[in-house]
């Protein structure tokens, strides 16, 4: 059973990562960024956040 705070929770996850999905083809189309420096990116971002919580 879902509370509302959890399916609050999960419509801004799915909303995070539409956008998150979107904006990163976007930057791949332009020449922002190759995938591979966004998925380098990304994981970065994971150990950060990972060792903040340790």
């Amino acid at each position: 059973m879902y509370t509302q705070k959890g399916n609050s929770e999960e419509i801004v996850q799915a909303r995070a990562l539409f956008a998150f999905s979107s904006m990163r083809a976007r930057a791949a189309e332009a020449g922002y960024m190759t995938e591979e420096e966004i998925e380098e990116e990304i994981q970065a971002a994971r150990k950060a956040i990972a060792s903040q919580k340790s």
